[in-house]
């Protein structure tokens, strides 16, 4: 799976900002704040280009085409799907300091308000997340410009309407 986005799709990108907030002590968890990337980095045409590891840069519609293409098989087998988003390992999240439960891959429940067993997917640093629900076979992409530090309120909202809503 390639995680930059190709170029000639790179004019349709809205613009990344950033927003450092809340717990100064939890943001330094995964590195020294200057050495964290900014909004310009995030901004740079080879960036947003490149395949770089635990930094995909791609649409809502993207992401939630590819949780849909698990779900229906078309990635991975019913087996596979059962085990990728069954847990596998829980404990602290050594970068967030939250309780984790984790399947192959995958967060099993997002955040603390979306905790269904039956949710997997993984969330952003900057507020962006992307999951599925095995339950319901609903898929979600959310995607910000403006990246703010382990807020997910925005993904919590939008979650929340459409899954009650379903």
């Amino acid at each position: 799976m390639r995680g930059g986005r190709p170029a000639p799709a790179s004019g349709r990108g809205a613009d990344l900002t950033f927003e450092r907030r809340g717990d100064r002590a939890r943001d330094d968890r995964a590195a020294p704040m200057a050495a964290l990337p900014d909004a310009a980095f995030g901004n740079r045409a080879d960036v947003l280009t490149s395949d770089i590891p635990a930094g995909a840069t791609t649409t809502a519609r993207a992401a939630a085409r590819l949780y849909d293409a698990l779900l229906a098989g078309t990635l991975v087998s019913p087996a596979q799907l059962a085990e990728l988003s069954s847990p596998a390992v829980s404990g602290t999240d050594e970068v967030t300091g939250a309780p984790a439960v984790f399947g192959l891959g995958y967060t099993i429940g997002l955040t603390a308000a979306l905790s269904e067993p039956t949710l997997f997917g993984m969330a952003g640093s900057g507020g962006t997340a992307a999951f599925a629900d095995t339950a319901t076979g609903f898929c979600l992409g959310v995607m910000k410009n403006r990246a703010s530090m382990g807020d997910f309120t925005t993904v919590e909202r939008t979650a929340r309407i459409v899954l009650q809503a379903g």
